[in-house]
């Protein structure tokens, strides 16, 4: 399988990636199952130990195991199914339209999380699908974004004077979407920057409308740095001093 964070390809029993070390949560569901498939299987064996002489326990432990794999391909093959059907209307491409056509789909409708768990299935993120995958990677700063954004706005007056957690999550996470860091996908695809206006006239309209933040001021406390990796918590500590004094939000 490939990695989701750095493309490399490694097993999907592992526990994390074996370039980035990015967890794998595939190879850590297989390995809770598969501890608790042993612990089931030695106390079995424990019991029959106890109980029976070793024809028996052979005849047992057969039986037992004849049983596991029988009920195994049940449940895989009743999991395979009802996932088949389920996803069949969004998620089967290869027999609805053409693959490439349905990326493009989910890629004009702006939904990259099913872009993503699409690509991912079938293995198709990578360079070879560079516009697509870069896209993902754009949307993961963006939609972290929006959702503390809106977690802020949606708070009272008197929280947000006193809760800072949303409105700086906000602040430093526009900041990566105007960086716009995709990692290997260093070269902003031709069109891909018609989706990264639109995130930046997202976060300039949060800069100026919710934040209250003259062009100066974006200037001075978030643009300078572009070469950093993150905004410096003195330059977030002064943003979120302007916008609470303001309270630009208000006319929103």
């Amino acid at each position: 399988m490939k990695c989701k964070n750095c493309g490399a390809q490694y097993r999907f029993i592992q526990m994390v990636c074996p370039n980035c070390n990015a967890e794998n949560r595939l190879g850590r569901i297989w390995m809770v199952q598969r501890s608790q498939a042993e612990l089931e299987y030695q106390k079995k064996l424990n019991k029959a130990t106890r109980q029976v002489n070793p024809f028996v326990i052979n005849r047992v432990l057969n039986r037992i195991l004849l049983v596991t794999v029988v009920l195994s391909l049940v449940v895989a093959f009743i999991s395979a199914g009802s996932y088949f059907w389920r996803s069949r209307e969004n998620m089967a491409p290869g027999i609805l339209e053409d693959e490439q056509a349905y990326m493009e789909k989910l890629y004009d409708r702006r939904d990259f999380r099913k872009l993503e768990d699409y690509m991912t299935e079938h293995n198709l993120i990578g360079t070879q699908n560079y516009k697509y995958s870069q896209a993902i990677v754009m949307s993961y700063s963006y939609q972290d974004y929006i959702q503390d954004k809106l977690c802020f706005l949606e708070m009272s007056e008197e929280q947000k004077q006193q809760d800072s957690f949303y409105l700086r999550y906000a602040i430093s996470n526009s900041y990566q979407v105007y960086r716009c860091d995709t990692g290997i996908y260093e070269e902003l695809d031709p069109e891909n920057e018609l989706l990264y206006k639109e995130y930046y006239d997202e976060v300039q309209a949060f800069w100026k409308g919710i934040l209250g933040l003259e062009q100066s001021e974006i200037n001075a406390y978030i643009l300078y740095q572009v070469e950093d990796e993150f905004i410096s918590v003195t330059n977030i500590n002064v943003v979120e001093s302007i916008a609470k004094a303001r309270r630009a939000w208000r006319d929103e």
